[in-house]
């Protein structure tokens, strides 16, 4: 790393003599290591950058360094998170973050009106049937969300009725 120092930075403005003793290496050592080509353990990074490199890529670019690095060892590639963490950050590629699906149940454009409210926020009723209210949740399984509608009475908060649909039609809460 010295003499690359000395290689890159120094050489064009120093003597190389210089350069060696100020920095306490010897002359020698530094045109011997400018001869030589790259050592195994440049190669072998060199190559790990390509396998990573590749390897987000193709998973669109979503992998981050403990999936690259489990894919990578799945292939026989050895490697641990860490040294795919530091790749990733020497080539300067970071995993994209995808946003967990939500799902939308209200319909926010400008042509569609919401229903009027007609308890002005005045929850009480004075006799049984009298005010019902609906409500639908969407409640998230391992293959999709459900979603449950269900009427209350408002005067003894029982529930009237409910369903259930793996959609959300507009004869659910119907």
């Amino acid at each position: 790393m010295i003499y690359t120092f000395i290689r890159e930075r120094l050489a064009g403005d120093y003597p190389v003599a210089t350069c060696c003793r100020v920095l306490a290496v010897s002359a020698s050592g530094y045109y011997h290591a400018r001869s030589r080509g790259p050592s195994r353990r440049d190669c072998r990074h060199a190559l790990l950058a390509e396998h990573v490199r590749v390897t987000h890529e193709a998973n669109r670019r979503v992998y981050g360094s403990p999936r690259i690095a489990q894919d990578l060892r799945s292939k026989g590639v050895r490697i641990c998170r860490n040294t795919a963490a530091k790749i990733m950050k020497e080539l300067g590629t970071r995993s994209r973050r995808c946003r967990r699906f939500r799902p939308r149940t209200t319909d926010s454009s400008a042509t569609v009106h919401p229903a009027p409210n007609l308890l002005k926020r005045a929850f009480t009723a004075d006799a049984p049937d009298s005010v019902w209210l609906a409500d639908i949740t969407a409640i998230p399984l391992k293959g999709g969300f459900a979603y449950l509608a269900a009427v209350l009475d408002l005067h003894s908060r029982a529930v009237v009725g409910c369903a259930v649909e793996d959609s959300m039609p507009a004869e659910l809460p119907a």
